[in-house]
């Protein structure tokens, strides 16, 4: 019975100093609760399907409109609406939507409360027949071309941040007309500068005396009333 008593006491010590080893171990047998942090080592699941979000129209509602033919015959009982993406003009009377190529139409005016915007229509080797919005009509025209943009997702799932679906948005580029030609305008600050001083030597001096940011519209049609004047 003493026997036994002895080899009890001895298991008791030698568990008790396994346990002091384990915590002197340097964290191989206990957690350094420093390391951890909300929701860390938890597997998650994210059940949400990923999708195309598109924003690739002009305008978000239905606009009144008039649609100018090849023929110069003009229309005007239709709503509209022009997606750059499809390459295409979508025509609404009541319940009806119409899709309309290029092809058949040679210009379109939207309507609005805030003024009437005008599209004629181009023919650009790449990609082909689309509508340009016309901002300054004179010896040297401006147009706005609206051209579609994909955005990869930028989701982070560690910190629930970003966004979570690939997008389609519109792009905006600038194009003067002269001479019969439709150039694009560079979008590079330094180049644009010198693509406009080769048109006119005197916007040398104009860049000088006014501060133009020429990547807003408002400056651009400043910059295509002087070049007219001349």
């Amino acid at each position: 019975m003493i026997k036994c008593k002895k080899y009890f006491c001895l298991i008791i010590f030698v568990g008790f100093l396994l346990q002091i080893n384990a915590q002197d171990a340097g964290g191989l047998f206990t957690l350094d609760i420093e390391d951890l942090y909300i929701a860390a080592n938890v597997e998650t699941f994210d059940l949400r399907t990923k999708e195309i979000e598109y924003n690739t129209q002009i305008t978000e509602d239905w606009t009144q409109a008039d649609v100018i033919t090849n023929n110069d015959l003009v229309i005007d009982k239709y709503l509209i609406k022009y997606d750059p993406l499809a390459k295409k003009l979508f025509l609404k009377e009541g319940m009806d939507v119409l899709a309309i190529p290029p092809t058949y139409i040679k210009a379109f005016i939207l309507k609005s409360d805030q003024g009437n915007r005008f599209f004629e229509k181009f023919n650009l080797s790449n990609p082909g027949l689309e509508f340009l919005e016309l901002l300054v009509k004179d010896q040297i025209s401006l147009y706005l071309r609206y051209e579609t943009s994909y955005l990869k997702s930028n989701y982070n799932p560690i910190l629930d941040a970003g966004n979570y679906n690939d997008k389609v948005v519109l792009k905006e580029k600038y194009y003067l007309f002269i001479n019969g030609l439709l150039e694009e305008i560079p979008t590079n600050k330094k180049k644009l500068k010198e693509y406009f001083i080769s048109k006119d030597k005197k916007l040398r001096s104009y860049f000088k005396a006014n501060k133009s940011n020429l990547k807003k519209e408002s400056d651009l049609i400043k910059i295509l009333n002087f070049l007219n004047k001349k």
